[in-house]
């Protein structure tokens, strides 16, 4: 229950942030302070994706995984609903007009992949030093593939933000739900393949006893 409500709150903040000011430096700065709160509670991932990764390799169970997404989700929507009702502004999630579907995959993919894999190289394996920061390193991290990314695909790779969002746009009577697919799956099959490489780089480790100590989440 506790990581349910830990995610579901954090999760909220986070898209309430992007969802009220659009700014993917606020977003990151936010997303670094849940992480030092959320880290000294319980290990919190605040994004579908991340979550994915983490279990991808091995360090949370299915069961786990189901609870922590469901927390995601839950916060997005209230965070989309109360950004949606602070701005009166929708966020229609959609790519660049000028974009083709390909870019769309393409940017949504890499930038996904290049976060996922960031995050959990900070959290496994495991130091006192790598823990310490971060907050930094995702929240930077974040930030600058928000940046990179928004110009193409605007503000993706968090596939509980742009669910809710145009879940919000939907009952609105927008269409926005057609790009859905690819800011839903894209992400979450990035995150899996940053499993797998993640697994690959550091399997030798795996086995480290000062490793074993220090990277429970």
């Amino acid at each position: 229950m506790l990581k349910i409500t830990i995610e579901a709150i954090g999760t909220l903040a986070l898209v309430l942030a992007l969802g009220v000011t659009a700014d993917p430096v606020t977003a990151g700065l936010v997303l670094m302070v849940l992480l030092y709160i959320g880290f000294s509670v319980t290990g919190v991932h605040f994004n579908p994706a991340v979550s994915l990764g983490v279990w991808t390799l091995g360090k949370e169970s299915s069961g786990t995984l189901a609870l922590r997404l469901f927390g995601q989700f839950i916060g997005a929507s209230v965070g989309a609903f109360l950004a949606d009702r602070i701005t009166r502004i929708t966020y229609i999630p959609g790519p660049a007009p000028s974009s083709s579907v390909a870019e769309f995959i393409f940017l949504e993919f890499l930038f996904s992949f290049i976060f996922v894999l960031l995050f959990l190289i900070m959290i496994y394996p495991a130091s006192v030093q790598k823990r310490s920061l971060v907050g930094i390193v995702a929240g930077a991290g974040f930030a600058g593939c928000l940046m990179a990314a928004e110009p193409v695909n605007g503000f993706g790779l968090h596939p509980a933000f742009s669910s809710a969002f145009s879940l919000i746009d939907y009952l609105q009577d927008g269409n926005s739900y057609r790009h859905l697919p690819v800011y839903f799956f894209t992400p979450l099959i990035a995150a899996l393949i940053a499993g797998v490489i993640h697994r690959k780089l550091f399997s030798n480790r795996d086995n480290d006893p000062e490793i074993e100590a220090a990277k429970e989440v």
